[in-house]
């Protein structure tokens, strides 16, 4: 006697209902047994570990745990939770991650400069120009420079220009943001001192004449200045000199 199709759909429709209940319960017991993610550890060395062990396996309650503990009396602690944040997703965090750009070490605030830029927006861009720029550090500025190049849309490239451009107090974050621009946009030879002052300025509208900087710039609302007058009288038909490809 074959089953009526009606009664067969309802059996596994009940099945279903039946494996969910037993996950969900498993997964309940688990988190009564067991707890969210902790940090935890007597050293230094054992709570990095854990922080490790975390970001890796993104248990729940992953993203509390790396951002309590990026409050930890170690400065070492604290860069590995606030870099691990980056990794395992920093949205609920914000503002863990903004004020470690703050931190009296400089490898907690070389941290938040990585992890800040996954946001991608203006505000955490800002945030990380002004570790590019104003930073004491000269590590934190170079890695500042450099996680700019990792911002997920155009603003990223934005901030590097005007870094470029402006940050003429910083010298040497001017020269980091030159070279980070024109390995992104394949520039080649790369003339990054920006104490030549003719070769800066050319190398400056170089990076301004490619099609990504101005769509990076008309993306933000932000106006691009270029002065074409300073490229050599030798240019490909983008306004690019050839001899720097």
């Amino acid at each position: 006697m074959l089953d009526d199709p009606d009664s067969a759909g309802r059996r596994r429709l009940q099945a279903i209902a039946a494996a969910l209940a037993v996950a969900a319960a498993a997964t309940t017991a688990a988190i009564f047994i067991w707890g969210p993610a902790r940090v935890s550890g007597q050293t230094p060395a054992e709570r990095i570990d854990a922080i490790r062990r975390i970001a890796a396996r993104r248990p729940w309650g992953a993203s509390d745990a790396l951002a309590e503990a990026a409050a930890d009396p170690d400065a070492a602690v604290r860069a590995e939770a606030v870099a691990a944040l980056g990794r395992v997703g920093p949205e609920g965090h914000r503002g863990v991650v903004g004020a470690a750009a703050g931190d009296a070490s400089p490898a907690v605030r070389a941290a938040a400069a990585r992890t800040l830029v996954l946001y991608g927006d203006a505000e955490a861009a800002g945030a990380v120009v002004r570790l590019a720029t104003d930073d004491p550090d000269a590590e934190v500025r170079r890695t500042a420079v450099k996680a700019l190049s990792n911002c997920p849309g155009p603003q990223g490239l934005v901030s590097l220009v005007e870094i470029a451009e402006n940050a003429e107090d910083r010298p040497d974050s001017q020269s980091q943001a030159a070279r980070t621009l024109m390995t992104r946009l394949h520039i080649w030879p790369r003339p990054t001192d920006p104490s030549d002052r003719a070769t800066w300025l050319t190398t400056l509208e170089v990076i301004k004449a490619r099609d990504a900087v101005q769509e990076a710039f008309r993306a933000v609302g932000r106006t691009l200045v270029r002065r074409p007058e300073r490229l050599p009288p030798k240019v490909d038909e983008r306004g690019v000199p050839a001899a720097v490809e």
